[in-house]
């Protein structure tokens, strides 16, 4: 009987779908593009083997181990797919206003409002030295874990998985196309002395 090939499937977390432009490096040969679902085939030794593959195209911090290979072992006819993950975590957090210098007017005078802001950010690298962690729900009806509760104990990272229907197979044929990011929604508790609006523009 023929070998079948290795198929390897690069997909987002929190929709299913393929990661735009994502390669794969098997080995020392050149990289290899996903197709339009997000999978690719590789050549299967006849006798138990181990791939090593590494991610080109997709920045480190969305992928679990960064830009480090990973091996994969496999055997004659198993497994039929290798299923590797694009993540989708967020960071939930709020930067407080800046404090307002004296300036000797009048404590009668009025005031202007102090505005701190909302943030999501999927990069830890972006998050701002003064961030500070959110009380309230994090809620996202497409994934796994429909609404999180955010303590006001951590920013994050928060892993949103998208949910897969039980009649569903995930192989390379396989499309979902929600995009978990686009309901979801943070519903924050008031801080000492704060109060919650949506800004405009938001």
């Amino acid at each position: 009987l023929p070998v079948p090939p290795l198929r390897v499937a690069l997909r987002m977390s929190c929709c299913g779908l393929a990661f735009e432009g994502a390669c794969a490096r098997i080995g020392s040969r050149a990289a290899v593009a996903f197709d339009e679902h997000g999978c690719l085939e590789v050549p299967r030794k006849r006798n138990d083997g181990r791939l090593r593959l590494s991610i080109d195209s997709v920045p480190p911090f969305l992928l679990p181990k960064g830009k480090a290979p990973m091996e994969v072992r496999y055997e004659h006819f198993q497994p039929k797919q290798i299923d590797l993950e694009v993540l989708c975590s967020i960071y939930v957090y709020w930067i407080p206003p800046e404090a307002e210098e004296d300036d000797g007017q009048d404590c009668n005078d009025e005031q202007p409002l102090l505005e701190g802001t909302l943030w999501i950010s999927c990069d830890h690298d972006q998050v701002a030295d003064e961030a500070k962690p959110v009380r309230g729900v994090l809620s996202c009806p497409t994934t796994q874990e429909e609404e999180l509760v955010l303590d006001g104990s951590s920013i994050g990272p928060f892993a949103l998985r998208r949910c897969i229907p039980r009649e569903q197979g995930e192989d390379c044929s396989t499309t979902f196309g929600v995009c978990s990011l686009a309901r979801l929604e943070v519903r924050v508790s008031r801080e000492d002395g704060f109060t919650y609006r949506a800004k405009e523009p938001s």
